[in-house]
Formats: structure tokens, C-alpha cells, sequence
């Protein structure tokens, strides 16, 4: 009768071991699952791009919604690389301090400087950018030059804005000391319509799709003209914070522009916004 007593209460010891032991190892698992879902959520890729009202390029939409060409194709290669994309409004300057801080992740339209590389990376280039000289109209007669240092001979203040690399040549002229005096900054580049109306410059820089969307918004089309100087600056690229970008995703996003001009999408975000 002891032996017997010993045995079942040595079974029972055994089973009741044994359901721990299967307790222990079930919530062993579900504490790894916790802890992988965790890190896969912490490894998801946000990406906050940086904008300036540029249109058609960036632009608010009636709705308050962020649009435009370059919005369109970040959107597009942040989706095929499986990144979530936010939008952060401020001037161009600013943008830069807060890309060089971290504070935005990417900004559009950019490009390529030796400065510039110090803390950032670059997309490869996705469109071509060209400046274009605009004057008041029935002016451009007084100018009949097609090169910029013949312009600035003739005295011409031109507007420019702060920061922005308009290409190695013309770069160049605006921090001469020959010809400093003679661009004038401004944050933003809708300012320049305004000082050239209020006389306070005699002409200014812009890329002609995004003068053609301000000229015909404001209805100043019938009071500004473009004059035939037009500036090629390069090829222009998407910049990226390297202080909260790996290099890795910029692989990424670099791929699925590859994708996405193989696959005829980005002729067609393109096509959207000719003029």
C-alpha cells in the first residue's frame, strides 16, 4: 500500500511538472513574438519629407493636402520600397538646417554640392532643371543678351533665392565679388514677383514650369515676361538627412525609381504636370 501511494503521488509530480514545463515554454514564445513584433515596428520605415510651396512641384492642394510632381514621385517610390511618408512645411533654408539636424528626412529638388554632401545623401538625379530670367513686360528689349555676365554689366539687380543652387556658372556670379551686390535673396521665391513689380529688382530667376503656374494664379501675365536667357543647372536629385537616413534605404528608394521608370509610372507623374 505505501509502494503504491508512492507511485501515484510520484505521477502526479510528474504531470503537474510536466504542465509547467509546457506553460513555461508557451509563454517563453508568445514573450519572443511580443519582442519581434516590437523590434519589426521599431524597424519600420517613416520617412518625413520636407516642402516649400513650389508649384507644380510641391503645393497645397484646396484640401490642405500635400501635391505636385515631386511629391507624387517620392510617394510612389516610398510605397514600392514600403515606407510610410509625413509632410513637413517650412522655407527652404529652414529645410536645410533641419534635414542637416535630422529633423526631416528628405527634401526634393536638390542639388549635388560638395556642402552639401557633408550631411546628406542623393537620390539619382530624376528630372532636369532649368532657370529662366524674368523681367517686367516689354523690358526684355533693354537686355538683348543671353549670357548671364552681359545682363549683369548692364547694372541689372536680379532676384534670387536664399540657398538654392542654381548651377556651378551662375553660383559662381552670385558669390563673386564682382556681382554680390547685384542679387538680391529672398526666402521664397513668390517674393521676387512682388519686388519686381514694386521695382525693387530688375529681373529674377525661375524654373519656367513653376513661373508659369505663379504668373497665371496671381494674374501677373500680362505684367511680367520671360526673357530668352535661360540657365540649364544639372540634373536634380531627392536629398536625405544623414543623421536619420541609413544609406541602405536610400538603396531602397533608389531602386523603386528604377522601377518605377521602367514600368512607364514615372513617365506618367511626368506627363501629369507638363504645361
Amino acid at each position: 500500500m505505501r509502494n503504491q501511494t508512492k507511485n501515484c503521488l510520484f505521477s502526479v509530480l510528474l504531470l503537474l511538472a510536466a504542465c509547467g514545463s509546457e506553460q513555461a515554454v508557451e509563454t517563453s514564445v508568445t514573450e519572443m513574438s511580443s519582442k519581434t513584433d516590437a523590434a519589426v515596428q521599431e524597424e519600420q520605415c517613416n520617412i518625413v519629407m520636407g516642402w516649400d510651396p513650389w508649384e507644380p512641384y510641391l503645393f497645397a492642394d484646396i484640401d490642405g493636402s500635400v501635391r505636385g510632381l515631386d511629391v507624387e514621385l517620392m510617394s510612389a517610390m516610398a510605397s514600392k520600397a514600403g515606407c510610410e511618408i509625413s509632410f513637413a512645411k517650412a522655407s527652404w533654408t529652414q529645410l536645410l538646417d533641419r534635414l542637416r539636424a535630422g529633423q526631416v528626412d528628405v527634401v526634393a529638388g536638390a542639388s549635388v554640392t560638395e556642402a552639401r554632401k557633408q550631411f546628406s545623401w542623393f537620390s539619382a538625379p530624376y528630372r532636369r532643371e532649368t532657370f529662366a530670367l524674368y523681367v517686367r513686360d516689354t523690358e526684355a528689349s533693354k537686355y538683348p543678351f543671353t549670357v548671364m555676365e552681359d545682363v549683369l554689366a548692364q547694372g541689372m539687380k536680379v532676384g534670387v533665392v536664399s540657398d538654392y543652387v542654381y548651377g556651378e556658372q551662375l553660383n559662381r556670379l552670385i558669390e563673386s565679388e564682382r556681382y554680390q551686390s547685384q542679387f538680391v535673396e529672398v526666402p521664397i521665391s513668390e517674393l521676387n514677383y512682388v519686388s519686381l513689380l514694386d521695382y525693387s529688382i530688375d529681373g529674377f530667376l525661375e524654373d519656367p514650369f513653376v513661373a508659369a503656374t505663379i504668373l497665371r494664379k496671381k494674374g501677373y501675365d500680362e505684367d511680367i515676361e520671360q526673357h530668352p536667357l535661360v540657365i540649364d543647372s544639372g540634373g536634380v536629385h531627392f536629398m536625405f538627412s544623414k543623421a536619420s537616413v541609413d544609406e541602405a534605404t536610400v538603396n531602397d528608394l533608389n531602386e523603386a525609381l528604377s522601377d518605377l521608370i521602367a514600368d512607364g509610372s514615372y513617365q506618367a507623374i511626368l506627363d501629369k504636370y507638363r504645361l
